[in-house]
């Protein structure tokens, strides 16, 4: 009996810059096809002094996500980390990159892709 195929999967990248995923059986890049964008809300908490320089100290809350687009079937987006937090527990379509690989402390790829659990939990 023939082995069924795979469909492939839609992957859409709405982050600012293209992505390289780097695994095991290849290397493939995955080109910006938007941007989406969480509302940011900062509230002023205190200033702090380092260096004798001031810096403020905000709460910050995200909020309203801006330029996503509808699901799709067998579709995936890929978001900053940011957008997927804000849409935790929402979507079943919203992945980060995840195991980012460095090269002299700059990002040149990623090794698999990642979602945000509803339930935070904390490492052991």
């Amino acid at each position: 009996m023939k082995e069924k195929e795979k469909q492939e999967t839609k992957v859409l990248n709405y982050t600012p810059h293209s992505i390289r995923m780097i695994t095991s059986n290849g290397v493939v890049e995955i080109p910006r096809h938007g941007t989406v964008r969480a509302g940011v809300m900062r509230k002023y908490l205190k200033e702090i002094t380092f260096g004798g320089v001031h810096i403020p100290v905000n709460s910050t809350t995200f909020g309203n996500v801006v330029g996503l687009p509808k699901e799709e079937k067998n579709t995936i987006i890929i978001v900053s980390s940011i957008t997927a937090y804000s849409l935790r527990g929402k979507r079943d379509d919203i992945f980060i990159v995840d195991e980012l690989i460095r090269d002299k402390g700059v990002v040149v790829g990623a090794k698999s892709l990642a979602k945000y659990d509803v339930e935070t939990t904390e490492d052991e």
